[in-house]
């Protein structure tokens, strides 16, 4: 195959090799926000480089901010363009939280092209050192990190707010398994072009070097089952005792399920502060920190394990969850059993396994084992140091290692003569640990994101080669199918979002088509907020926010409603007073609070003495009584914008939870017989108009559908099981008071 280069006036010639897959995304991406979801080792640094000399070039005048997680990242992009442009590399900056504040300043005023870490990003935003108007392009690297409360969400908003001409090209190689996830990265970096690559795309075989992965599975010894079953033994004993409390209700209740519970019960804590709450949350840690220690067991070995149970009994000050673990029988019987093994040199079978594979291994190969714990790197360089296997350990730097150490560490591992490197989760994600030839997984992750980043750390030059060690009849197993379904999963979002888009993507024209999915996708992820007719003022400034979407109905009661149970009645000063003066507000608050759990009362402008002739004691008694006798929140706000904004909050907070929709519920009118019917179930937890009326077609009764089984309820056309089992739980758990 003859190679040809990139020419371009930026880029050094014979630099950068022309690939016809990353010319397409380039010439996409220089018009439009694009996501670039590309396999590692694809060349999204060259995207980033391609994309930048062109905006360089057609906005000489304006300025580039390239941003990645961490420094070393941010590092490397900075040495790619040191190397592969003809850019004047006193134009360029490294910008971190390691820079004087001071000093940032004028770096922000002086230099064309800037790296920089997030954080210092919103820093210098909120202190005024950045003006996004100076800026024709903002590139965000392992773009997957753009969700929640991460800088890059908040990044993108203000260089929108300041420079609507700013252009957004995010990178990754894996954005996530789930629809809504996919499209709160979309809607939080302003996205509209979506350009994806997979490695069996016809344009991109010739560049994949395969990787083949192999799954060995171990049996555990006698004694590590032994251990283990002593603790299946004490989390079964608190199991049952809070299936007794109606606090679960069934078999297989996962991690993430308890953890919600967990919350749950928090909360109801905070509320009624009654004492069977305190000792289900008691039982519900004591769960979740023998899940965790019997995973450290079944996964990575008796001394981690060891250890564990070790810091638990020396606390300085244990909680009542801790003593009843410390004090159980099953549990300390499965620590003595560990501390035999750990005595007479027992070791997990991965560690003989991995030991096993490192020796087959050619010693010119490069290898990384990589292990969700700092113990576990430790004791896995310890031993094979021992057996004359040279290994380095990198981990983190909440562990002791600075940025600075893990760049040198890298540095020695490639240029020295070390084998082996044993890392945590530091070293999955981009950093530039070239010619590895081989990959260990010491144990599946059930993160497809990071199961695909600690993959893509081999294959990049040539074949590589990924062993994923698995101890039968253990969570290793589960993680495993996790890590496959989601990564499945995700596979197949990417495509379904790919069809979206033109096979070729070069011509604009072809693809505003294509553009309106996309807006469909991310707006189908969004919150929405009902608003009501009659709220002319606001309309307009609420259908200008990207974060939700916007209904527009003739809503019973309220003027906002953000989910089933949050309706919002906006007041500004004058009507407010108004309402007093005519008797129409108390009406209001008790049609509030008879349709929905959360009323809130949006009471916009300042001045309220001073609207009409009432004396201040009635506006003071009024507020009083509201938020005293009726329990419902006042929020004040100085105007429309400011109530767009906690409007959009409110949504916004609400819809962090999964499952959360909108349902219009609310009536003032009589109800006939099928209306109550419907009412009622649409108090079940995510239940609309449309799922109340098939369960009623189906189950003919109220009391049939609370007698129905978890299986009998997912039948239903928009039933799944999560939103099944919630259904059930409502029927099912205890009540307490």
């Amino acid at each position: 195959m003859v190679r040809e280069y990139y020419n371009h006036k930026f880029i050094k010639p014979n630099s950068v090799e022309k690939r016809l897959y990353q010319e397409l995304i380039i010439s996409n991406a220089i018009n439009k926000n694009t996501l670039v979801v590309l396999p590692t080792g694809l060349g999204k640094t060259i995207i980033a480089l391609g994309v930048s000399v062109i905006l360089l070039e057609r906005n000489p005048d304006k300025k580039i901010l390239i941003m990645a997680p961490t420094k070393p990242l941010v590092e490397q992009h900075l040495h790619s363009f040191e190397k592969l442009t003809t850019i004047d590399s006193k134009e360029f900056v490294l910008i971190t939280g390691a820079r004087a504040k001071e000093k940032r300043k004028d770096l922000w005023k002086d230099k064309k092209i800037i790296f920089a870490t997030p954080q210092v990003v919103v820093n210098d935003l909120k202190e005024g050192f950045i003006k996004p108007e100076e800026y024709s392009l903002v590139i965000y690297d392992e773009a997957h990190k753009a969700v929640g409360d991460y800088a890059y969400t908040e990044i993108a908003k203000i260089f929108k707010q300041d420079n609507e001409n700013v252009l957004f090209l995010a990178l990754t190689a894996s954005p996530g398994s789930s629809k809504e996830k996919i499209g709160n990265i979309c809607g939080n970096l302003y996205i509209d072009n979506v350009e994806i690559k997979n490695d069996d795309d016809e344009d991109v075989i010739p560049y994949i070097h395969k990787t083949e992965i192999e799954w060995v599975k171990l049996e555990l010894d006698d004694d590590y089952k032994k251990a283990i079953n002593y603790l299946d033994k004490a989390i079964e004993k608190r199991m049952n005792l809070l299936k007794k409390m109606g606090i679960v209700y069934r078999e297989g209740i996962t991690k993430s399920e308890l953890l919600e519970l967990q919350k749950k019960i928090s909360q109801r804590i905070k509320e009624t502060k009654a004492s069977s709450y305190y000792v289900a949350a008691s039982y519900l840690a004591q769960v979740l920190k023998l899940q965790y220690a019997s995973e450290l067991l079944q996964s990575h070995g008796a001394l981690q394990f060891y250890n564990y149970i070790d810091r638990l009994i020396n606390s300085k000050d244990p909680s009542k969850a801790i003593q009843s673990v410390i004090k159980d029988e099953n549990v300390m019987t499965a620590y003595n059993i560990a501390k035999f093994m750990i005595d007479e040199k027992i070791y997990h079978p991965k560690m003989y396994k991995l030991l096993e594979l490192l020796n087959k291994i050619d010693e010119s190969k490069k290898v990384i084992v990589f292990t969700q714990f700092v113990d576990t790197v430790n004791i896995i360089v310890n031993f094979l140091n021992e057996n004359k296997i040279k290994a380095l350990k990198f981990t983190g730097q909440r562990k002791g290692f600075s940025q600075k150490q893990q760049i040198e560490l890298i540095k020695k591992f490639r240029d020295e003569n070390y084998k082996v490197l044993v890392a945590t989760s530091v070293a999955e994600e981009g950093l530039d640990i070239p010619k590895v030839d081989v990959v260990v997984f010491y144990e599946p992750i059930p993160s497809e994101i990071r199961t695909i980043q600690r993959r893509g750390r081999t294959g990049r030059f040539k074949k590589g080669k990924v062993y994923i060690l698995i101890a039968k009849n253990t969570i290793d197993e589960a993680y495993y199918w996790a890590s496959k379904n989601r990564e499945r999963k995700m596979k197949n979002v990417l495509k379904t979002l790919k069809k979206s888009y033109s096979d070729e993507g070069v011509v604009v024209k072809e693809r505003k088509k294509s553009q309106k999915s996309l807006d469909v996708f991310v707006k189908e992820n969004m919150p929405i907020v009902y608003v009501d007719n009659r709220e002319n003022g606001i309309i307009d400034k609420l259908r200008k926010r990207r974060e939700v979407n916007i209904e527009i109905k003739q809503l019973p009661v309220g003027d906002f409603l953000v989910s089933e149970r949050i309706a919002i009645e906006r007041k500004t000063n004058k009507d407010f007073v108004n309402s007093i003066i005519d008797g129409r507000l108390f009406k209001q608050v008790h049609e509030l609070i008879k349709n929905y759990e959360l009323p809130v009362l949006l009471l916009e402008g300042c001045d309220l003495y001073n609207v009409r002739n009432i004396h201040p004691n009635a506006v003071r008694g009024a507020i009083s009584s509201i938020t005293i006798k009726y329990g419902i929140p006042i929020i004040y706000s100085q105007n429309e914008e400011d109530s767009v904004e906690y409007i959009v909050r409110l949504a916004l907070r609400e819809h962090e939870k999964e499952d959360v929709e909108t349902i219009l519920r609310g009536h003032k009118k009589v109800l006939t017989f099928e209306e109550r019917q419907i009412y009622v179930l649409m108090g079940l937890p995510y239940i609309s108009e449309k799922l109340a009326m098939r369960l009623l077609e189906k189950f003919k009764t109220i009391k049939n559908i609370a007698n129905a089984t978890i299986e009998e309820l997912t039948e239903i056309k928009g039933i799944g099981k999560e939103k099944a089992e919630k259904i059930y739980s409502v029927f099912n758990e205890s009540y307490f008071a």
